[in-house]
């Protein structure tokens, strides 16, 4: 594999965590993961866990995120876990509680979409790209359309309906 910095080493393990999931999500087996897995250095390893913790909604259920499983360790069949609602995050150790939407804000898909880059936003990524729009006024609707997929008229109706919300809340 590579090595280098931290952000050319975690570049580099994209790849490989890409290729990791459709083994794991069964386009390969416990031969194949062992074998993908021994190529790496420890640094990549470290790099690895990283880049696929970064590809997982913390807010996510537990059973959403783990319930297609349908085998162990083993390969011993397994009851799907579809029934368990905590999200990852609340399974976490230390973590701050999520957004009150249960759905996390990653600043850098709400910068994008303010640039008109196209991005695949949660409810409330859409929310903040929308609420970001409406506090800059050089932000073009047209631009945050582009950014979030929609049509230039419903997001320059969303951007007003919100300054005029913001408008009313300072008046009183």
């Amino acid at each position: 594999m590579m090595s280098g910095r931290p952000e050319t080493l975690a570049e580099a393990m994209i790849p490989v965590a890409a290729r990791l999931v459709v083994l794991v999500h069964g386009d390969g087996g416990r031969d194949e993961v062992a074998a993908l897995l021994s190529e790496l250095t420890p640094d990549e390893e470290w790099a690895l866990f990283v880049v696929l913790a970064a590809m997982v909604n913390p807010d996510r259920s537990l059973g959403a995120a783990l319930g297609w499983i349908s085998w162990d360790e083993h390969g011993d069949p397994l009851a799907p876990g579809l029934a368990e609602t905590r999200t990852i995050r609340d399974a976490a150790e230390g973590a701050e509680p999520g957004s009150p939407a249960g759905e996390c804000v990653d600043e850098v898909v709400v910068e994008r979409a303010l640039a008109g880059v196209r991005v695949e936003a949660n409810d409330a990524e859409r929310l903040a790209v929308i609420e970001a729009a409406a506090r800059d006024e050089d932000v073009s609707p047209t631009t945050v359309a582009m950014g979030l997929g929609l049509k230039a008229n419903t997001t320059q109706k969303a951007i007003q309906r919100t300054r005029e919300r913001s408008i009313h809340k300072e008046a009183s």
